[in-house]
Parts: C-alpha cells; structure tokens; sequence
C-alpha cells in the first residue's frame, strides 16, 4: 500500500535592525570663555566673570582668576585687556612696544591648534600613542593666602573660639608632611575645598588618649566664629547687641550609618575611643555654608566611625572640607573639571552609556574611570569595590596592592580571585564589560544629553575569565595583574589660551600568567604558608597636540585707478567744441612726453 507523507511549509520571518545614528561631536566655538566658571548654578570663588556671582559676591574675593581673550597675539598694535567692569565710554587698550607690530590681522585662523577628533578607533589610537611623548610632570604652583582679617576672604583660615577657655585659635585638620604618617595640623581655608588623608601607626598610639581617633575632639570644644568683623573695634559688628549670638556658630555633628554616609543620624556626642581601640575616626568631612563677606552661617559635621581589625598596624584616616553658598541650591549644582578644556589635577569626568527610546544620554558617575584605593597596610581590598579615586587630569601614577593566599585558595577560589581582582582593576565586572559601555567627556564642561562629546572608552588584550577552568592544586591558570589606562589629549583653541581636549581612552591589561605556588615538601599544605600575588594599576596622559602649520592669507587684490578728479580742470562737465578737445589732449600729450624724456 502506498504512503504518503504530508508536506509542512514553515514561513521564514526575517528581522532587520536598524544601526543607530552615528554620533555627531558638537563644533568648537572660538569665542571668550569664562574658564574659571566651575560650578553650574553656583558662584565659583574668585571668578569674577561668573555670571552667577552678584556685585555683592565679588565683594569677599580676594582677586579675580586670570582670563584671556579669543583672540590674543602681542604681536597685535593694541591688545583689548580684559576686563570686567568698566562704566566709562573708553575701551582700555595696550599699545605694542614693538618697532612693527600687526595692525589689521586678516588670517586670525593662524592662531589656532589644528583639531582633533576624538577617536573609537584602536588603529588610530596606536598610532598616535607611538608617535608623541607619554610623560610630562607637571610642577605645582604655590597657593596664594590670605591674611586680611577685616572679613573673611577666599583662602584666610577659619576662626575658632575655646568654650573653657577665654582665647581663640584655628579650625585645623590632621595631615601628612614629610610621609604618610598623621603628623601635623592643616588649617580649614575659608570658600575652599580641601581633601587629605594620612595614616596611624598603632604601635605608637593609645587608642584612648589619641585625639586624632576621637570624634568629639572635632565639634565639641569649640565654636566657629562667623566672621572676624566681630572683633574689629573699628566695625559695627562688635557693637551687636545680639552679639553672642551672632558671632558663633555651633557645629552640627552626625555620625553616618553607612559606606557613602548618604543615611546619617545628628548627635550631640560621638562615643569615644576604647581600650581596644574601637569608636575611632575613619573619615569626616566639614560642610561650611557661607555668605560671603557676611561670613559663615552654619557647619555640618560627618563622622563616621570603624572598629580595629585584628593584627592591624596602621590606620588609614580620610579628611575633606567643602563650602557652598547658603543661596545656592546643593542639589542642583555639579562641578565641572573645566570651561571647555580640562584643568590639571580636576578629575576626569566619565559615566556609562545609557540607550533611550527618545535619545541616548550618558549616566555620569566619577568612578567609572578611577583607581582603587590604598589600603593603609598595602593589601588588596577585594570586598569594598566602591572604594575607588577618581583619575586625575595630567598627573600620571602607579601603584599596586598585595594578596595573599594560600595553595588551596589559589586553586579553589582561582575563580573568585580572577574576577574580583578583575572589578578592583577595572572598577567593573568583568561580566558587565560588554554591556556596560564605559565613555569619558572629551571636555571638563560636557553635557550628559551630547553623547558626541563623550568618547567610549577601549580595551586592549582583554582576559578571557567567562570559562571556569577545572582546579588544579597549586594552580590559577591565566591571571591578569596589572592594568595599563593610557588617556590621550591634545589642546585645541587659540595657541595663547589652549583649551585641553581628551582624543581617546584605553585600557591596556597585562599579559596573563599562570600563578604557581611555589614551594616543596609537606608543610606547603599547611594553611598558614602563603604566597603573595602583587596587582599594580597605572595611568598615563599622552599629549598628541598637532602643531600649529603656518598659513598665509591670499595676496589682496589692488585695483589702481585714477581718482574722479585727476585731469582736472581740463575736463569738465560742461559741453565743449571738438577744436578745444583736440588743443586738451595734444598739451596732454606732449606733457607726458617730456616727463618720460627727463
């Protein structure tokens, strides 16, 4: 009997995706910047072109940060200064003391850096990281301080007055000098921010004697004085009738209840330290909020608090002090690291790329490009990943952490090693590399919503740790210890004011090696015999400016013609005969050719 098979049609559907926009990198604009304007939504101290300083603002600034024209060359006749107030109907001009100088400049474009374009290319990268210098230290200049103590003014230190005792002193913070070691006192400087950490040795401290450990000693012994004027017999502050009250203002302290201290409860009193060194200052943080020449109005204290680990031998302590403007809202204002360009020593500001229906944004967060943070014994701290620094702009460093381990933890946890060293060099998961996507802002004043001006960062010879390999005792298989971020920048703009744009950023790993434990006989299975496995991170800025080519503006055009009125008065415009005509042109004639004769 004959069979017959049924025939199935099975449609085929085809999906088509859709590439998204390429991104678009917004122009450079070649006009005036206010460089010093830092803060959005904020006056920023001593920059007197912020536009949200008022005149009464301007009044406690000790002296106005240095701005340049667009256009700027000494070579120019006259030089417009830049100024900021000016209520006369003159412009203020410098005049050349040259012999030749440039009057009328026609070829202005000759002023400025060739351009850059940020680059997702690792070709291109690569080739202009071999062809430019990766090094240039940068030397720092000295700060300049302020002794007037009529009022407060940007950089004087912060007064303090002693509740039992009838004198005055310094607000002041424990720093380093000649090492890493809590040494000496830094005074807080008024309208500045500060950050500074050192470190205890606890083999030359009691615990409980040791004020540097002890909250209270922060807050509770003192008040801040508002402002100065109110000892000034020559001002009319010392005369107050509210006088006490107005002079002092009480520190209100809060202990924080977790890592970031964004949960935190107010106290009166901080529990002190004990015996066994628990209670102690990890990390505080002075918030001052300030009325300019009107002199500070209140201070918030953050402390938060951490117990001694057992066999620990240095203690690590962090410290940092910011102001704010009491009329500026905190929670819109955000700091920029430059304006356009990138300033040395501000962070590089970085986030992660975020896919929208309407348009894509970036989620800006300063660890995405940072470091991870010195443990003050020099281990590697794999459990807190969220302690990281962010890179500095133009400073250049290198270090590194320790690990030890075992021979059965290197085997067994080979894994949990990888992928935890991997986040602690990266600062993130190895699992979330591909997804999520890394970009840094090509200037300090990008905006979140111009993704064309944020660049994704790179990465160069990149583990493989998505296998998990069968353990071998003794072994890891392909670990990554180092960690290379080479960061290239080159200055665009004006040649007498460059504005510094980063080009492109990759992350260069180490060459994988499999970790061996090294050691013979039976007592390399005894827990207490470690290894130790070193991880090291390094940063590098690259300068790739293109030099400024000389250009030359087109040869102008001469047009040569007599004026209207040169023949004069042999021509008229009244009618004349052909006979007078005749007599005008053979005089002419012949006075030309006695001219060419002589």
């Amino acid at each position: 009997t004959p069979t017959t098979t049924p025939t199935t049609t099975t449609p085929t559907t085809t999906t088509t995706t859709t590439p998204p926009p390429p991104k678009k990198e917004s122009a450079y604009e070649y006009s005036s910047f206010c460089t010093c304007d830092l803060t959005n939504n904020s006056c920023d101290v001593n920059c007197c072109c912020d536009q949200d300083c008022s005149k009464n603002d301007t009044k406690s600034f000790s002296h106005c940060s240095e701005q340049k024209p667009a256009h700027y060359d000494p070579k120019y006749c006259f030089n417009e200064q830049f100024i900021f107030s000016n209520n006369t109907q003159f412009v203020i001009e410098k005049p050349s003391s040259n012999v030749f100088c440039i009057l009328v400049d026609n070829q202005k474009t000759r002023n400025n850096y060739l351009e850059r374009e940020a680059t997702e290319n690792i070709t291109l990268f690569n080739s202009l990281e071999s062809r430019h210098r990766k090094f240039q230290w940068m030397a720092s200049r000295p700060s300049k301080i302020a002794y007037s103590m009529k009022a407060y003014q940007a950089g004087a230190p912060i007064w303090v007055k002693f509740k039992d005792y009838d004198n005055f002193g310094l607000l002041q913070l424990p720093t380093s000098f000649n090492s890493e070691l809590c040494q000496t006192s830094r005074p807080v400087r008024y309208m500045e921010d500060f950050r500074s950490t050192c470190v205890l040795n606890f083999d030359k401290i009691a615990c409980s004697q040791e004020e540097f450990l002890d909250g209270n000693s922060y807050f509770r012994d003192f008040d801040v004085i508002t402002s100065p004027s109110f000892y000034d017999s020559q001002n009319n502050d010392s005369l107050d009738s509210s006088f006490e009250e107005n002079a002092y203002v009480k520190i209100q302290s809060h202990i924080c209840e977790n890592e970031i201290c964004d949960e935190f409860k107010e106290v009166s009193t901080v529990p002190k330290p004990t015996l066994k060194c628990e209670n102690l200052v990890k990390s505080l943080k002075y918030n001052i909020y300030h009325d300019g020449t009107n002199g500070i109005e209140s201070v918030d204290l953050f402390i938060k608090l951490i117990d001694k680990e057992n066999g620990q031998k240095y203690f690590k302590q962090e410290y940092t002090y910011n102001h704010f403007w009491t009329s500026e809202n905190v929670t819109e204002n955000y700091s920029k690291s430059g304006n356009p360009g990138y300033i040395v020593g501000k962070p590089v500001i970085s986030g992660y790329l975020v896919e929208s229906e309407d348009q894509p944004i970036i989620e800006q967060n300063m660890k995405t490009l940072s470091v991870f943070s010195l443990g003050s014994d020099g281990l590697c701290d794999l459990n807190m990943p969220e302690n990281r620094a962010p890179i500095e702009f133009g400073l250049n460093i290198k270090q590194g952490c320790s690990l030890y381990v075992n021979k059965t933890t290197l085997s067994e946890k080979c894994w949990d090693i990888k992928n935890k060293t991997f986040e602690m060099l990266a600062g993130i998961n190895f699992a979330d590399v591909k997804t999520k996507l890394k970009h840094v802002a090509t200037f300090g004043n990008s905006e979140v919503e111009k993704v064309g001006d944020w660049v994704q960062v790179m990465y160069h010879n990149i583990p493989d740790y998505g296998h998990i390999h069968r353990p071998v005792a003794g072994r890891c298989p392909s670990l990554v210890k180092s960690l290379h971020i080479e960061i290239l920048h080159a200055s665009i703009g004006s040649l007498a004011n460059p504005q510094a744009k980063i080009i492109g950023v990759m992350f260069k790993f180490g060459k994988p090696d499999d970790e061996l434990f090294n050691c013979i006989g039976l007592a390399c299975n005894h827990g207490s015999k470690t290894q130790r496995l070193d991880f090291s991170t390094s940063v590098s800025f690259i300068d790739v400016t293109s030099p400024a080519t000389t250009q030359f503006a087109e040869y102008p055009v001469l047009e040569a013609k007599f004026p209207h009125d040169f023949f004069y008065p042999f021509v008229t415009n009244t009618s004349s005969s052909p006979i007078c005509d005749t007599y005008l042109f053979v005089i002419i004639f012949h006075i030309i050719i006695f001219v060419l004769n002589l």
